[in-house]
């Protein structure tokens, strides 16, 4: 999603998490995270787990979800072992299932009131009811409705970064952790990737069995290769970047392309992930 766009989404959801008691809330589309607004205490912010749970709880009932606005109780285990905090979920969009959902403390029945005359706004605010047919003419979808229903792939769009990728990875760890990852291109098989990148981690930690091109100055860098596959890991400052190649692209090569990807998807990373502001 672009820049603008985005900006302008979180900046109308940050109006709404002013409401009272409330906790925090987040813009969902098809189990894409677009836009989250968390307290400004870690304290009060939920896991990443915690909005896992929250995610599949949506994508599981979404058939029900989308028929009405609903109020009910979650228990989110990373924020609180015991009782239980209070979700509005409302789709304010069918064909793109993008879902509002915000957080209460209290279970109070006012504020299921103040949640909808908000999601009211939102639509306004966003344009989100642009598109629907009026008479003999159609409206332009709005901004976000038009990137929501054109998303570029993951895929397409690191091959554009670095020619040659069969499969790439960007971990950023954090209260909310953020990923990236492409489809994976034959011959790449999926299991034997993600054993060979564990492999690869473990071994950057401080078991170097059998890496090559091992090292670590405050970060660490090492590749395998198994078969016609070169495996690569990045880790720096907290994040972690893996990567499939084949071998006959070479190491120094290698480890360029890969590096590449990783600058313009940091140089990109408020249009490619969700939009997070505390409040």
């Amino acid at each position: 999603m672009k820049k603008e766009v985005r900006d302008e989404v979180t900046h109308s959801l940050s109006q709404i998490v002013q409401i009272p008691l409330t906790l925090y809330g987040f813009l969902l589309s098809s189990s894409r995270l677009l836009s989250l607004l968390l307290p400004r205490s870690d304290q009060l912010c939920p896991t990443t787990s915690d909005f896992h749970l929250l995610i599949n709880f949506i994508e599981e009932g979404k058939g029900g979800l989308m028929k009405s606005e609903s109020w009910v109780p979650v228990c989110l285990p990373g924020f609180r072992e015991e009782g239980f905090l209070y979700a509005y979920i409302c789709c304010l969009h069918h064909p793109t299932s993008l879902f509002l959902v915000l957080i209460s403390s209290e279970n109070d029945p006012s504020q299921f009131f103040q949640f909808q005359n908000a999601k009211d706004a939102l639509i306004k605010h966003l344009r989100l009811d642009d598109g629907i047919i009026e008479g003999d003419e159609s409206l332009p979808p709005s901004p976000i409705i038009s990137s929501l229903l054109s998303p570029p792939s993951n895929t397409s769009l690191l091959k554009s970064y670095a020619p040659g990728l069969l499969h790439f990875l960007y971990k950023r760890p954090g209260k909310i952790n953020v990923k990236l990852e492409s489809e994976f291109v034959f011959p790449i098989n999926e299991k034997e990737a993600y054993e060979n990148y564990d492999h690869l981690i473990r071994s950057l930690r401080g078991r170097n069995d059998g890496v090559e091109g091992y090292r670590e100055e405050g970060r660490g860098e090492g590749y395998v290769v198994k078969g016609a596959i070169m495996y690569v890991i990045l880790g720096e400052e907290g994040k972690e970047v893996m990567a499939c190649l084949g071998k006959e692209v070479g190491v120094r090569e290698g480890f360029r392309r890969v590096r590449r990807c990783r600058e313009r998807v940091e140089e990109e990373e408020e249009e490619l992930f969700f939009r997070e502001e505390r409040f």
